[in-house]
């Protein structure tokens, strides 16, 4: 009988001679959003008919540059998904876009007669309606993390697993799902990439969006006991600024005497139920564009570290001079700022929080101070008691409980016998397109992407050569992906 050792060693092997290696959390989930007529939005607007509206009945997802009986026409096309199915904090961990081929063009062919068709994705930053997007009522976009899809002099190409991870996360981030803008990297006729809209006829032609997200849990700073923070200054060395609305690390001269500014955060680690598995904690700090303290300028220089804190503090009492000693083990690195009202988003804690939760005590906040405390410089950022709450820190923190299942229900999908000792059978109205099978230490033992089916229309997967104990399946399909305990027992 072969040991999970070889399987492990034997998967891990095809696996990196394939190049197809990634570690997929066990609690993470995978949607699939197609858009249509009912499902979500989309409009082609053109120069060359400025106030005409076509709300989700155009067949073409064009960008155009050409001419209409003498008239520039440039071309752009506005789609959004319907991203209900995605929760409010999920952290995206990829998404891929599918666009396809047009068969069937209104406007052009994809076309090179002018020149280069590469195109641009973008993301739309304000929100539209497909009743009333025209020429001259284009919804705002930005340029950051856009994707450029490459020229093709194919007639009809379809652009698959197109890596929109950074646009969908930007998206995230902001709570703000207003979709991608396609349009041409030169507008100049005469130029052409068209795919197929949301109106295709074939509907497996239409726009799929795929999501792979984990579901975290998000926490504000508002000074409760554990979720708190405070500032430190040696201007006023004794005194507590825990009502302070920065922020903030300084460096600042008065005089001959050089004084400093240093911050506390605090985080309760209990929230985190025991015996969890820390998946990935991140922390949102947010520029602070009205700072009441202290009065210093940014002068450069102003890169800063987030320390873990090794000793007891309280927040209420906490001043320069009882400040609570740092490690220098694993410290967040904060670049100085490249623009003004920069923001600190999405920061990686996880080692750190990793170290405190399997080290009670060993960790108990964190201190933000300057790397070069000389001189006149500072960052200052929103604190727990900033005016406007949005912008006050956040810690989201993913973990899977204690016994390693983060369990989710589909009802497409069933799985049977449970637990198994020889064969298990998957039987889905929706056919099933890969499945994973992970130990509770979140690694990968199996994974079939390429299933064959037996006559009644089941997917048998074989678990002789596995070691009794709990597992963590995962079934992939069209709806969406099944997370379930599976018990071995030979």
């Amino acid at each position: 009988m072969k040991t999970r050792n070889y399987y492990l060693l034997r998967i891990s092997y095809l696996l990196f001679v394939f190049g197809m290696f990634c570690f997929m959390p066990a609690n993470a989930t995978i949607i699939q959003l197609r858009l249509g007529p009912s499902s979500g939005q989309f409009s082609q607007v053109g120069q060359d008919l400025p106030n005409t509206v076509y709300p989700n009945n155009y067949a073409d997802c064009a960008a155009i540059a050409w001419t209409n009986s003498g008239f520039q026409v440039i071309g752009r096309h506005y789609f959004q998904f319907d991203f209900s199915q995605l929760p409010a904090g999920a952290r995206i961990n990829s998404a891929s876009l599918n666009l396809y081929g047009n068969t069937s063009p209104v406007l052009q062919y994809n076309s090179i007669i002018g020149g280069s068709n590469a195109a641009y994705l973008r993301r739309i930053t304000q929100s539209w309606s497909s009743s009333t997007c025209c020429f001259n009522n284009q919804p705002s976009t930005t340029n950051i993390n856009q994707v450029l899809l490459p020229s093709t002099s194919q007639s009809i190409q379809s652009c698959l697993q197109i890596n929109v991870t950074n646009l969908v996360t930007d998206m995230a981030q902001a709570n703000q799902y207003y979709g991608f803008a396609f349009m041409l990297q030169n507008e100049s006729f005469y130029r052409c990439m068209n795919f197929s809209s949301g109106f295709c006829a074939d509907t497996s032609k239409r726009p799929l969006l795929i999501i792979d997200y984990d579901v975290c849990n998000s926490f504000v700073l508002n000074d409760n006991a554990g979720f708190e923070d405070a500032v430190l200054a040696n201007t006023s060395p004794s005194q507590n600024f825990i009502g302070s609305s920065d922020l903030v690390a300084f460096a600042q001269t008065i005089g001959t005497t050089q004084f400093v500014g240093r911050s506390l955060i605090n985080f309760d680690f209990s929230v985190i139920p025991p015996g969890s598995t820390i998946q990935g904690a991140y922390l949102d700090l947010y520029s602070n564009t009205a700072p009441t303290y202290p009065a210093t300028t940014l002068s450069g220089g102003n890169d800063c570290l987030l320390l873990p804190v090794s000793q007891v503090w309280n927040a209420q009492s906490v001043n320069f001079n009882n400040q609570p000693n740092v490690q220098f083990q694993n410290p967040v690195f904060l670049s100085a700022p490249i623009s003004s009202g920069q923001n600190y988003l999405n920061l990686d804690m996880t080692q750190l929080f990793i170290d405190a939760y399997s080290n009670p005590g060993s960790i108990l906040g964190f201190k933000l101070q300057l790397i070069n405390e000389v001189g006149d410089k500072s960052l200052n950022l929103c604190s727990s008691n900033y005016p406007d709450s949005t912008k006050r820190p956040v810690f989201r923190v993913c973990w899977i409980n204690a016994t390693g299942i983060h369990e989710t229900s589909l009802h497409p999908i069933t799985v049977y016998p449970n637990p198994v000792s020889e064969t298990l059978s998957i039987t889905s109205i929706d056919q099933p397109y890969k499945v994973e099978l992970f130990d509770l230490y979140g690694h990968l033992i199996f994974m079939d992407s390429h299933l064959r089916f037996s006559q009644s229309g089941n997917y048998l997967l074989n678990v002789q050569g596995l070691d009794n104990g709990a597992y963590i399946l995962r079934v992939f399909c069209k709806a969406g992906v099944l997370s379930k305990k599976l018990e071995i027992i030979h």
